[in-house]
C-alpha cells in the first residue's frame, strides 16, 4: 500500500499579526539610546510638573503656561509601574518611554481600520511609521505631541468606524477620545475643525444618529471634566480648561520668537542638509500628493475609499491651518504627517498596481524599498548619532551635551553632601533644563539675578554677565573674616543649550573637603 502526503499548507500573517511584529521592533529601535540626548527645556519643564503628581498626587491645570494634564496621568502609570516614589528617582528613560509606548498604539489604529483599508496599504504605512526619521524623532520626546497625535488617529479611526457600523460603543469611544485630545492640548480645536470639514465634505453629518451623538457628547465631556479637574478633586481646573482657549491663541499671534514662514513644515520634511546629506521625506510628500489626487478620482463610496479620502481632508485642513499659523515649532506637524504617510502609503499601493509591466513594477520596488532604507539610516543620524547636534533639523533649542560636564560633577559632589546650597542665576529664570538635572539636590535657590545672599551658597551657577556682580557681592558684602574663597567649578564655560551659557564657583573649602573625600574620582 502506497501512501501519497500533499502539503498544500501556505505560511500566512495575519495584519494583526504584522502590525503586533511592527511594535515589537518599532519598540526596540526607539528605546535603543533614548537617555543619550540632554531633554529639552519643554522636556524638563514636563518632569516637574510631573513631580508634584508623583510626590504629592496633585495636579492642577495651568491655563496660562502649560498644556492639558493626560501626558502627565500617563505618566503617572509608568513612574508607578517602575517603582517611582519621589523625583529624584526618575530618569530620561521612564520620562520618554511614555511617548515611546504611546507611539506604538498607531499600529492599533491600523488595526481597527483593517477592513477599511487594503492591505497592501496597512503594511506600507506600517514600515513608514517604523522608520519615518520626523516621527521616530518625535516618540522620543517627552512633550504632549506624541500622545496628542495618536489620540487623533484613534479618534479618526473610532469616528469613521461609528459612521459605518453606529454601534454604541463606537459612539462611546469616539467621545472618550475627543475627551482626551482635548485635555492633552488646546490646539485640539484645530483638529475638531478640520474633521468637521472631513465629515461635511464625504456628507457623513446626514448619517449622524442624534442618540448616538448625545452619548458621544456626554462621553467627550466626562471624560474631559474627569482630567482637567484631577479627577475631580479640582473642579476649577475644568472651568480653566476654556479660558485657557483664549490665553493659547492670544499668545500664538502676540509670540515673535517662533514666528516661521508658511513653509516651514514642507521645508522642514523635504529639504534639509546635515553633516553632508540630504535629510528629507520628499518621497512620503510625493506619494502622499498622488494618492490625494488619484482617491478623489474615484467617486466611489466603499470603505476603502472613503477612509482614505476622510484622512485626505482632514490631513490637508490641518496642514493648511498649521501653515497659516505664523507661531510653528517642528513638533506641531505631527498629526499632519501621520495623515501623510498613510496618504503616501496608499499613492505607493496604487502606482504599483497602475504599473502593469513586471520589470517597471521591480524597478518601482527596489525605488521604494531604497527610500525606506535611507530613511531608517536618516532615522540613525537624528535620533541617535547626532541627537542632540544644533545642526539636526529636528533640534529645535537643544541642550548641548556639555550639560553632563557639568551636572555630572556635581552629582559626585552630591553624593558627598546633598545638602550642599546651591544658587542657580539665569536672566528671566531661562535656567532650563537645569531643574531636572539637579533634581537630586536638596537646597537650590532658583534666581533671575544675583542677590545679596550669594556669600551664604556653596556653589553658584550664573550666566557670565553676571560674574562681576556676583564677585563683587561676594567678596564685599560678608562680614571682614567671614569671605570664602570662590574657585572655578569646571574647567570652561559650560553650553547649556544655544544661547545660555553657565560659569560656576565653588567654595574652595568645599571641594577641599569633597577632593580629599572617598567619593572623589581622579581624572587623568
Amino acid at each position: 500500500m502506497q501512501f501519497t502526503v500533499r502539503n498544500n499548507y501556505k505560511f500566512k500573517l495575519s495584519s494583526g499579526q504584522v502590525l503586533l511584529a511592527a511594535a515589537f521592533l518599532s519598540l526596540l529601535f526607539r528605546i535603543y539610546g533614548i537617555s543619550e540626548r540632554p531633554l529639552h527645556t519643554d522636556e524638563a519643564v514636563n518632569s516637574i510638573k510631573l513631580k508634584y503628581l508623583i510626590e504629592d498626587g496633585v495636579y492642577k491645570y495651568d491655563p496660562v503656561e502649560y498644556h492639558g494634564p493626560t501626558l502627565y496621568y500617563f505618566s503617572l502609570i509608568i513612574s508607578t509601574i517602575s517603582g517611582v516614589e519621589k523625583f529624584e528617582e526618575i530618569n530620561e528613560i521612564i520620562l520618554r518611554a511614555v511617548p515611546v509606548l504611546i507611539s506604538l498604539i498607531l499600529f492599533w489604529v491600523l488595526y481597527l481600520v483593517k477592513d477599511s483599508l487594503e492591505k497592501s496599504t496597512i503594511y506600507i504605512s506600517t514600515v513608514l511609521i517604523m522608520v519615518s526619521p520626523y516621527f521616530n524623532f518625535y516618540s522620543r520626546y517627552y512633550i504632549h505631541e506624541m500622545p496628542f497625535a495618536v489620540i487623533a488617529f484613534l479618534l479618526i479611526g473610532s469616528l469613521f468606524n461609528q459612521f459605518r457600523s453606529a454601534k454604541i460603543s463606537w459612539s462611546v469611544s469616539t467621545g472618550v477620545f475627543a475627551g482626551l485630545l482635548f485635555a492633552t492640548k488646546e490646539t485640539s480645536l484645530i483638529v475638531f475643525f478640520a474633521l468637521f470639514v472631513a465629515i461635511v465634505s464625504l456628507r457623513f453629518h446626514k448619517a449622524i444618529n442624534l442618540k448616538l451623538l448625545l452619548v458621544s457628547l456626554t462621553s467627550f465631556f466626562v471624560t474631559a471634566v474627569v482630567f482637567f479637574s484631577s479627577f475631580f478633586s479640582n473642579l476649577q481646573g475644568a472651568l480653566h480648561s476654556i479660558i485657557a482657549l483664549e490665553n493659547y491663541f492670544f499668545k500664538s499671534a502676540m509670540n515673535t520668537e517662533h514666528i516661521q514662514p508658511f513653509y516651514y513644515y514642507t521645508k522642514l520634511l523635504s529639504y534639509n542638509y546635515f553633516k553632508g546629506l540630504i535629510i528629507s521625506e520628499v518621497f512620503v510628500l510625493i506619494f502622499a500628493v498622488i494618492g490625494i489626487i488619484l482617491v478623489f478620482r474615484k467617486a466611489e463610496r466603499s470603505p476603502n475609499i472613503l477612509l482614505i479620502k476622510f484622512i485626505s481632508i482632514f490631513t490637508i485642513v490641518y496642514w493648511i491651518i498649521l501653515s497659516a499659523i505664523p507661531y510653528k515649532t517642528p513638533w506641531n506637524i505631527l498629526i499632519g504627517w501621520i495623515g501623510l504617510l498613510i496618504i503616501s502609503a496608499h499613492g505607493i499601493t496604487y502606482t504599483y498596481n497602475f504599473i502593469r509591466s513586471r520589470n517597471l513594477r521591480i524597478v518601482f520596488t527596489v525605488i521604494v524599498i531604497t527610500n525606506i532604507f535611507y530613511f531608517g539610516f536618516q532615522t540613525y543620524l537624528t535620533s541617535y548619532k547626532y541627537s542632540s547636534e544644533s545642526d539636526n533639523p529636528y533640534t529645535y533649542s537643544q541642550p548641548t551635551t556639555e550639560i553632563y560636564e557639568l551636572t555630572g560633577e556635581i552629582d559626585n559632589i552630591l553624593r558627598y553632601d546633598n545638602m550642599l546650597r546651591i544658587a542657580v542665576i539665569a536672566e528671566d529664570n531661562q535656567y532650563w533644563p537645569l531643574p531636572f538635572y539637579l533634581r537630586k539636590a536638596e537646597n537650590v535657590a532658583w534666581n533671575s539675578s544675583p542677590n545679596s545672599e550669594l556669600f551664604k551658597f556653596d556653589l553658584i551657577l550664573a550666566e557670565p554677565k553676571y560674574i562681576e556682580e556676583i564677585t563683587n557681592i561676594l567678596y564685599n558684602l560678608p562680614q571682614p573674616g567671614k569671605i570664602d574663597l570662590y574657585v572655578p567649578f569646571t574647567e570652561h564655560e559650560i553650553s547649556i543649550r544655544p544661547g545660555l551659557k553657565m560659569t560656576s564657583y565653588i567654595k574652595h573649602d568645599v571641594l577641599v573637603k569633597f577632593k580629599n573625600s572617598s567619593n572623589y574620582i581622579y581624572n587623568d
